[in-house]
């Protein structure tokens, strides 16, 4: 009998007018996390400039990708007619907006994340006051494996995800806000070791972005290449060789060094299936 691996996810989405413009959260009745409404699926709030969900995690993929989808479809029941939602990685903002938005909306909220490949903390060195760009995040979380349990193998544990997982929805979604995103936010390596409400120690990947959200196929592959990763790992072994190309090929999207380093991942996905998803319209959908 194999041994449970636990999926969550926190991921975020801004909220669009009609016109498809972005617009706070806060502006359109989304709480803050104090008053998170639970609804079918989680809860959902807001964190900043942006809608975040907290679906409740599960064993399958696609029961957690239902949760997120079912939060979706309660927060659209609330929100003025025509608004939606977006998964752009990142939009600026007016900054005098914040001059009567409320005190939370003028901060980020992060706390401090790790760097897998420098082994060192990160965390974004700007203010939200006078710093227009707000991020999307598509974070994932796994919990519930014995070796998910020593912290001391996360590290390489994230560099797996990132040739795994992120190298392939970097490749996947080559568009320019993606990586100005991550010249703060989210980088290669990017992780956080939680403690959840049930006591379990888990691992959150930070790296990818709101469009892995995009489509249940994209999500269920992340998921699913992630959980790949997670439940071989015991006798995977790390080639440090591949680290510098591998950030560079995430945080800049050096072509060339994504391609190259598909080769190492192809019994989880091709050049030629991922070259098939690009030619596709990958812009966020809610799938009923």
């Amino acid at each position: 009998m194999r041994e449970a691996l636990l999926f969550g996810s926190d991921p975020e989405l801004f909220i669009t007018r009609p016109d498809g413009r972005v617009v706070a959260a806060h502006s359109v009745g989304i709480p803050y996390l104090d008053k998170s409404p639970e609804v079918v699926g989680g809860r959902y709030f807001r964190d900043g400039w942006a809608l975040e969900l907290n679906p409740h995690p599960s064993e399958n993929p696609s029961e957690l990708y239902k949760n997120i989808r079912n939060i979706l479809n309660n927060v659209r029941m609330i929100l003025p007619k025509g608004h939606g939602f977006s998964s752009v990685p990142c939009t600026y903002i007016d900054l005098s907006l914040l001059n009567d938005a409320p005190d939370d909306v003028k901060e980020f909220g992060c706390n401090p994340a790790y760097d897998a490949y420098k082994m060192q903390v990160t965390k974004p060195d700007v203010d939200a006051k006078t710093y227009p760009l707000r991020s999307l995040s598509g974070h994932l979380h796994f919990s519930g494996l014995p070796h998910l349990d020593n912290t001391d193998n996360y590290p390489d544990i994230i560099k797996f995800l990132d040739l795994y997982v992120g190298l392939p929805l970097s490749i996947i979604f080559s568009r320019k806000q993606q990586y100005e995103r991550r010249n703060f936010y989210g980088k290669a390596g990017e992780f956080r070791p939680q403690r959840y409400s049930s006591g379990t120690r888990g691992l959150e990947y930070r790296t990818p972005d709101a469009q892995v959200l995009n489509h249940p196929q994209i999500f269920l592959f992340a998921l699913h290449a992630s959980e790949w990763v997670l439940r071989h790992f015991p006798i995977l072994k790390w080639d440090k060789s591949v680290e510098a190309d591998l950030q560079e090929a995430i945080n800049k999207g050096d072509e060339k060094l994504q391609w190259k380093l598909l080769k190492e991942v192809s019994g989880i996905c091709t050049e030629r299936m991922l070259r098939s998803i690009k030619k596709r319209d990958t812009r966020f959908i809610l799938s009923i």
